[in-house]
């Protein structure tokens, strides 16, 4: 298996954050990062952008694997679902992600074409520097 190119986007000095747990928004991109590896066995490109939009901070996680059909993108986030038997996947990393995400109030959608890649986008709802924010660790 050939590793993608990776191209890390990210935006700064915005002032907002994500009030949640730093280790949980990390599986998650580590679980779309390990997703995205395995739909591009021939490489590819793996671009993670994060950005903030409408008082939210966007987080896209973008490859040009194989892609999914429509009827692959209705079951992915299903628990124990997985299409990649032979390299071992349990089929819990998008589910993981999915309760990740809706754990910190987020949204997570997925756009993905046959032979020309998928892209997940989580959302999740922003902080200003300057609020008071409960204890949590900051992301």
């Amino acid at each position: 298996i050939k590793p993608p190119n990776t191209r890390e986007i990210a935006e700064t000095d915005t002032g907002l954050f994500i009030l949640g747990n730093a280790n949980q928004i990390q599986q998650a991109l580590l679980n779309l990062g390990t997703n995205a590896f395995h739909a591009m066995p021939q490489g590819g490109d793996l671009e993670i952008r994060a950005f903030c939009a409408e008082g939210a901070i966007n987080i896209t996680v973008r490859d040009t694997g194989c892609g999914m059909t429509p009827s692959l993108q209705k079951r992915v986030f299903e628990p124990f679902y997985t299409t990649h038997q032979e390299t071992g996947s349990s089929g819990l990393g998008l589910a993981t992600v999915r309760s990740i995400v809706s754990s910190h109030d987020g949204l997570l959608g997925l756009e993905s074409r046959v032979g020309q890649g998928t892209v997940f986008m989580m959302n999740f709802p922003a902080w200003h520097s300057e609020e008071e924010k409960p204890e949590a660790e900051e992301v």
